[in-house]
C-alpha cells in the first residue's frame, strides 16, 4: 500500500486498516500509475465482465495519464483534471455527436454558472444555451415555487463543535428529536450512512420511518401517502420527488461538502473556493427545493450545520451565489424566529404551516422587496469566467494528441492573468497551469513521443516555487527517485541538496518570518546543524533532532505565556499533544488550527510522531521539513495574534461603543474576543494578506443582535 502515495503516510495507513473518515483520501503521484496499471491488467478479464468499468476504460485507455488518481477507504477514483466531462472522458466517441449538434439547451434551476456548467459538459458555450432563473426573471416571469421559511440554526452547542465529527451527530441529535416529535412529517437529508443509521436508531419509537437505501425508489410514494413519519435520506440531495404539499419540514444535518472525492481535490489540492462554492450551493438549493416541488406547497427548512448561519452573518461568498429567492427567505427566516431562537423556530414554523394570516403577509411583503446584494468574488468574477473555455481547449487539444498546441493555450492563459498576481484567485491558477505543463512534459517523455529535455527541466524549477498548492513543491521530489522511467538525467548532485545546502548556512531562507520570533531564535543553531545533515542525505538522527527542536519551540511558547500551568503537568505526561491541548484551552488557538495540527495527517503532532516511529527516506525528509515548518509557522501565527488580542485596549474601547457591551467590564470583553477569534464566530479580514505575524491591519467583523459590524483593529506584537 505505500507504494501509492509518499505524501499522506497516515492517510495511507488508515486506509490500509480500514480506519480512515469519509473524508480522507490522498492524490496518486503520477510515477506510481505505472504499478497500479499492472495491478488493473491483470485482473482485467474480472474487471471487463463489470460493464460499467469496461466500457470507461476503454474509451479513457489512451489519455489515462491524464486523470487524477484519488484514494479513499471506499474506492480508487480515476477522474479528469475537468471535472467530470462526458466528451473528454469517452472522447473518441462523443465528439463528432456532440459537433453534429448546432444548439444544446439545458434547462434547470440548479445548473450553476453558464461559464462553469459549459466546463463541466465540455460543451463550447456558444452552442449552450441555458434557461435558469434570471432568464425568466430578465423576461419579466415569476417562477413561483410555493413558500419557504429557511432557518439556518447557531444554536451555541452546534458551534462548539466541528460538523464533520461525531460528536456533532451526538450533538445534532438533540434538535432532530425535538423537530420529530414536533411535526407529523420530516424529511431528513443526512450527510452520510453511518449518520443516518445513528438519527434512525434515536428517532425509532417516536414515529414511522421510510428508509431510502439507494435503491427502493418506491419509499418516496409510500412516505407521500402517508399521514405522518419520517424519510431518511444519506448523501443524496436532489432526485427525491414528493408530492405535492407532501412534507412539512425538511432537515439538512450537514452542509453537503465531500459528496465525492473531487470534493477534496478542489478543497486540499486545487484550492478552487470560486468552484467548490459553487457545488455547495448548488446542492443546498436542490435540498431546499426537496419539500418545495409547486406553487402550492408550504414548507420549513432546519440547516442544523452552522457554517450557513456564518455564511449569512458575514454575507460571504456562498451566500452571495443563492438566487435573491433564497437570499430573502433565509433573511425573513432570521427576523421572523426572534433571530433564530430554537424555539421560536418551531412556534414560527407552525404558524406557517398553519397558514395563519399575520405571518404569511410579512412573509408576502418582505419578498416583495428589492433586494440586492455583491457580487460572488467580487469584480475580479468576470476574469474568472473568462478563462473557462481556453481552459476547456486547452485540454482537448491534448486530448486530441496535439500537446504542443494545448500547452501554448496554457501558457497564453497564464500571460493573460500575470498582471493580476496579487489576487490570491489568479496566482493559485497561474501555479495549476505550469504544473498541467509541467504534467504534459512528463507524460511526453514517459510515453517516449518526443524529447522535451529542458522545457520539462525549466517548468520543474518553476513548480518548485509555488506558493500557495504547496504540494506541487513536493511533486518533484518524489518523481526523481523515479525519473530514469522517462529517459531525462539529472546531475549527480541534486537540486534539493544545494537547496539544503543553502538552508543549513541561513535558516532564515526555510524558517521565513518565524525566525524573528523569541521562542525560535535560540534554537537557530541547532536547525541550522540539522539542515546541514539533512543536505547530505543523512536523514535518520538529523530528522529527529529537528522534530526534538520543533517541538521544544511549541513547549517555549507555551510556557512564556502559561508558565504555572506548565508547572503542574507531569514531566512524562508534557508532550506536544499536551502542549496543543493547553493552547486551544486557553484560547491561544483558533479551532480550526488546533484541529489541524493536532488530527490532520501532516498537522504538526502526527509529523513529530511520524519521524520518531519510523524509517525516513531522503523524499519523505523533504516533505516532512516543510510539514514542521508549516506546522509551527502556524501555532506561532495564531498565538502572536491571541497575544494582540489580549494587550489591545483600543479595540476594547471600540467594543465599548457597541450596545451590546457598553456595560461590560474589560475582562469580560476580552474573553468575549477571543471566544468569537478561536471558534471563528468572528470574521478578522486583513487588508493585505502578507501573513505578517508581529502586526494586524484590517478590519473585524461580527454580528451583534443580528446587526453586521465592522471594526477597523491596528495591532502589533
Amino acid at each position: 500500500m505505500k507504494i501509492l502515495s509518499n505524501k499522506e503516510y497516515n492517510t495511507i495507513e488508515r486506509i490500509q486498516n480500514n480506519s480512515a473518515r469519509f473524508n480522507e483520501g490522498d492524490l496518486i503521484f503520477p510515477y506510481t500509475y505505472d504499478d497500479i496499471y499492472a495491478i488493473i491488467e491483470e485482473n482485467l478479464s474480472k474487471l471487463k465482465t463489470d460493464n460499467a468499468f469496461r466500457y470507461s476504460f476503454v474509451q479513457s485507455q489512451g489519455f489515462i495519464d491524464f486523470y487524477y488518481w484519488y484514494i479513499n477507504k471506499n474506492e480508487l477514483v480515476i477522474e479528469p483534471y475537468i471535472p467530470p466531462i462526458g466528451e473528454i472522458k469517452t472522447w473518441k466517441n462523443n465528439y463528432n455527436k456532440f459537433e453534429r449538434i448546432g444548439k444544446i439547451i439545458a434547462l434547470s434551476a440548479t445548473l450553476g454558472e453558464e461559464e462553469r456548467f459549459s466546463l463541466e459538459m465540455g460543451l463550447d458555450n456558444k452552442r449552450l444555451e441555458i434557461i435558469s432563473e434570471k432568464e425568466y426573471e430578465e423576461l419579466g416571469i415569476e417562477i413561483n415555487t410555493g413558500k419557504q421559511l429557511i432557518f439556518s440554526l447557531r444554536e451555541a452547542d452546534l458551534c462548539e463543535v466541528s460538523p464533520i465529527t461525531n460528536d456533532f451527530v451526538a450533538v445534532s441529535i438533540n434538535y432532530i428529536l425535538r423537530l420529530v416529535s414536533q411535526f407529523n412529517k420530516v424529511l431528513i437529508l443526512c450527510w452520510q450512512m453511518s449518520e443516518k443509521s445513528e438519527i434512525r436508531e434515536a428517532i425509532k419509537d417516536l414515529t414511522d420511518i421510510y428508509d431510502f437505501n439507494g435503491r427502493n425508489e418506491t419509499v418516496f410514494e409510500e412516505f407521500s401517502n402517508a399521514d405522518k413519519g419520517v424519510l431518511l435520506v444519506a448523501n443524496r440531495y436532489f432526485g427525491i420527488d414528493l408530492a405535492e404539499n407532501a412534507c412539512d419540514i425538511c432537515i439538512i444535518t450537514r452542509l453537503p461538502s465531500y459528496l465525492k472525492p473531487f470534493d477534496n481535490i478542489l478543497l486540499e489540492y486545487k484550492k478552487d473556493e470560486y468552484y467548490h462554492k459553487q457545488l455547495f450551493a448548488r446542492r443546498l438549493i436542490q435540498a431546499f427545493g426537496r419539500v418545495n416541488r409547486s406553487e402550492n406547497d408550504i414548507s420549513c427548512v432546519y440547516i442544523l450545520d452552522p457554517q450557513l448561519f456564518n455564511s449569512y452573518s458575514t454575507q460571504d461568498n456562498l451566500f452571495k451565489l443563492f438566487p435573491s429567492i433564497y437570499q430573502k427567505r433565509i433573511e425573513f427566516s432570521f427576523e421572523i424566529s426572534d433571530k433564530l431562537d430554537f424555539e421560536k423556530t418551531i412556534e414560527v414554523a407552525k404558524d406557517f404551516l398553519n397558514n395563519e394570516n399575520s405571518i404569511h403577509n410579512k412573509y408576502d411583503e418582505f419578498m416583495r422587496k428589492d433586494y440586492e446584494i455583491d457580487t460572488p468574488f467580487g469584480k475580479e468574477s468576470s476574469i474568472l469566467k473568462a478563462i473557462y473555455q481556453d481552459y476547456l481547449t486547452g485540454w482537448k487539444l491534448i486530448y486530441q494528441n496535439r500537446p504542443k498546441d494545448g500547452i501554448d493555450k496554457f501558457k497564453n492563459l497564464i500571460d493573460m492573468l500575470a498582471e493580476k498576481v496579487s489576487v490570491k484567485e489568479f496566482k493559485m491558477i497561474i501555479e495549476w497551469l505550469n504544473y498541467i505543463i509541467y504534467f504534459v512534459y512528463f507524460n511526453l517523455e514517459k510515453r517516449g513521443i518526443t524529447t522535451y529535455k529542458e522545457a520539462f527541466k525549466s517548468q520543474e524549477v518553476i513548480i518548485q516555487k509555488s506558493d500557495y498548492l504547496t504540494w506541487l513543491n513536493k511533486v518533484v521530489y518524489f518523481e526523481r527517485e523515479n525519473i530514469k522511467k522517462t529517459g531525462i538525467e539529472y546531475e549527480t548532485k541534486e537540486g534539493i541538496q544545494l537547496q539544503f545546502e543553502e538552508y543549513s548556512r541561513n535558516p532564515e531562507l526555510y524558517l521565513g518570518k518565524i525566525a524573528n520570533s523569541s521562542e525560535v531564535k535560540s534554537s537557530l543553531d541547532a536547525i541550522k546543524e540539522t539542515l546541514s545533515g539533512i543536505s547530505q542525505k543523512h536523514v535518520k538522527a538529523p530528522m529527529r533532532n529537528l522534530a526534538v527542536e520543533f517541538e521544544g519551540i511549541c513547549k517555549k511558547v507555551l510556557g512564556e505565556r502559561e508558565p504555572d500551568i506548565v508547572k503542574s503537568i507531569p514531566q512524562k505526561d508534557y508532550d506536544l499533544g499536551t502542549v496543543l491541548n493547553t493552547l486551544n484551552a486557553n484560547k491561544y488557538l483558533r479551532e480550526e488550527t488546533f484541529q489541524r495540527l493536532f488530527d490532520d495527517d501532516r498537522g504538526l503532532r502526527n509529523t513529530i510522531l511520524h519521524i520518531n516511529h519510523e524509517e525516513i527516506s531522503f523524499p519523505e525528509s523533504i516533505q516532512l521539513c516543510a510539514s514542521l515548518k508549516k506546522g509551527t509557522t502556524e501555532l506561532i501565527f495564531d498565538v502572536y495574534f491571541s497575544d494582540m488580542l489580549r494587550d489591545s485596549k483600543d479595540l476594547i474601547a471600540k467594543f465599548k461603543k457597541i450596545p451590546e457591551f457598553q456595560y461590560s467590564n474589560d475582562d469580560t470583553i476580552k474573553n468575549k474576543i477571543l471566544d468569537g477569534w478561536s471558534r471563528g464566530t468572528y470574521k478578522f479580514e486583513p487588508k493585505t494578506n502578507t501573513g505578517e505575524i508581529f502586526s494586524y491591519f484590517g478590519k473585524l467583523k461580527l454580528d451583534s443582535r443580528g446587526d453586521q459590524i465592522d471594526i477597523e483593529i491596528s495591532l502589533q506584537h
